[in-house]
């Protein structure tokens, strides 16, 4: 996996490493509430900032916060460094100081390592240098669309658009979308276009009280305009999703063939053969060669001299060497990270070794998206399957014997996705440990929910949703009692008191 480039989205995210020996006397035991609706409230009264705990953290990390600078990193130059590359070369061995490293906005396509030897640095993604915050209802210009095509005859393959509110503007004109992503929460695809959706997945974010999936802007009855969803998906969680509002009184939205999860609200609108489908696309769409006579001149001529840019890690087929490296590895202790997103495929994310914690996070990917042989507790973090592969993992602990101090806990997750391949784990290795608690487990979960052998605790806790079921799960998965789940659903798994702080801000 080494050489494989990664490409940086810029968002409202913090990344905090810290690598150093605790001495503090702290009670962390307080258990992660079984109300999703108190976690954040957990979360603050147990992840206190530094003046409130100056006695009981560790004396370096004390000194550390004392004693913080500012690194500017701006793509366009403006800061004190254009790549996070070379930020992090400009910390010096053995640091001692708390480095907050300030990102713009923009895409970095670096490969970015930390050396363990370089403790208590912060990737700030800052909201102020991002153009699309999540909206609040109270910010202007909170959200702006990630693309807008407002030109005729576009057609777009194998794309994906993250974003919230008024994720993707298909204005006007004729468009074709095939094997794309849309993701958002509300009108998150809008505008007057004509267009047709192939095979393309509707993500909905969950935390919005109502959710659309479409807002289409027809004004008149003799506009020719609409869209056209054919084989597609929607996919998310929870059931407060419209598949459209009209916008505009004579809208036009069209789904057919396609499969719908329980996202979608059953009243589905508000305001007033998967062989066949490939076949059928092939024989229809041919390539330029095939169709010069019966297609514009001008087409033509472009595409004699076209400039093609593309993604340096394709999907994984099994065939390839080299076809996909890991979006991120965290290796050191006491590691946290807060709003991050990681996109991938087979082995998105190596959660390797040490003591992590992640909140408000989202990591999608096919075949072991996350592994490795961390002791981590993710709370409130989507993982999301990619539809395509006959059998997909979300975990792939490797914790090889019954001494390692090691595991996954999951609290207060969501696993989405579409299909039923998914399995919540795997035991790579004979004492794998993965612990979901009080999460939001979609019919993407295969029934049996685990797979493997060996001696590993695979365990759940009050875990809800189509695919919680328990009923159904294979026998050597544990369900655990309330006495049971106590090590799992605190923070004293990852001794986080002694070392936890809450995000930060400028």
């Amino acid at each position: 996996m080494a050489g494989k480039d990664t490409i940086f989205v810029v968002e409202t995210i913090v990344l905090t490493i810290l690598l150093f020996i605790p001495r503090v006397f702290f009670d962390d035991s307080a258990a992660i509430p079984a109300d999703k609706l108190q976690l954040n409230s957990w979360f603050d009264a147990n992840v206190k900032p530094l003046d409130a705990r100056k006695d009981d953290l560790d004396p370096a990390l004390v000194a550390a916060e004392a004693n913080k600078t500012i690194i500017k990193v701006r793509s366009d130059g403006s800061g004190d460094f254009k790549t996070l590359t070379d930020a992090i070369n400009s910390i010096p061995e053995g640091n001692k100081r708390r480095v907050i490293i300030s990102i713009g906005g923009g895409n970095y396509t670096e490969k970015v390592k930390i050396e363990r030897s370089k403790p208590f640095i912060t990737l700030y993604g800052d909201p102020k240098n991002n153009s699309a915050p999540r909206p609040d209802g109270k910010r202007e210009l909170a959200q702006a669309a990630a693309l807008r095509t407002g030109g005729d005859k576009a057609s777009l393959y194998n794309c994906k658009m993250f974003g919230f509110q008024d994720t993707f503007c298909d204005d006007s004109g004729k468009h074709f979308f095939k094997d794309c992503y849309i993701e958002g929460t509300v009108d998150f695809i809008f505008g007057n276009g004509k267009s047709l959706y192939l095979n393309t997945e509707m993500h909905v974010i969950p935390g919005e009280a109502m959710a659309m999936v479409t807002a289409h802007a027809r004004a008149a009855d003799n506009v020719d305009s609409g869209y056209s969803f054919v084989h597609c998906t929607v996919t998310g969680t929870g059931k407060t999703a419209y598949l459209g509002r009209a916008w505009k009184p004579f809208s036009k939205v069209v789904f057919s063939y396609s499969d719908l999860s329980d996202v979608v609200h059953p009243e589905g609108w508000s305001d007033f053969g998967k062989k066949e489908f490939d076949s059928w696309f092939d024989a229809n769409v041919k390539p330029l060669d095939a169709r010069k006579d019966d297609l514009d001149p001008a087409l033509v001529a472009a595409e004699a001299n076209k400039t093609i840019i593309k993604n340096s890690a394709p999907r994984p087929d099994g065939k390839r060497e080299l076809a996909q490296a890991a979006a991120l590895r965290t290796g050191g202790d006491k590691a946290s990270l807060y709003n991050c997103k990681m996109f991938g495929f087979q082995d998105t994310f190596c959660d390797d070794s040490g003591k992590h914690f992640f909140k408000d996070c989202y990591i999608e990917g096919t075949v072991d998206f996350i592994f490795g042989n961390g002791k981590s507790l993710y709370l409130n973090t989507e993982m999301h399957v990619i539809p395509g592969e006959a059998m997909a993992m979300v975990t792939a602990h490797a914790r090889a014997a019954d001494n390692v101090d090691s595991g996954y806990s999951f609290v207060h997750c969501t696993v989405t996705g579409t299909g039923k391949t998914a399995y919540l784990g795997r035991a790579w290795k004979p004492f794998s440990k993965v612990v979901f608690s009080y999460s939001d487990l979609s019919d993407v979960v295969h029934p049996e929910g685990w797979s493997d052998f060996g001696k590993r605790s695979l365990t759940e806790y009050n875990n809800k949703g189509a695919g919680a079921t328990p009923e159904r799960r294979v026998g050597y998965v544990k369900k655990l009692s309330d006495e049971e789940a106590k090590p799992f659903i605190s923070l004293a798994y990852i001794e986080g008191s002694k070392w936890l702080l809450p995000p930060i801000t400028l």
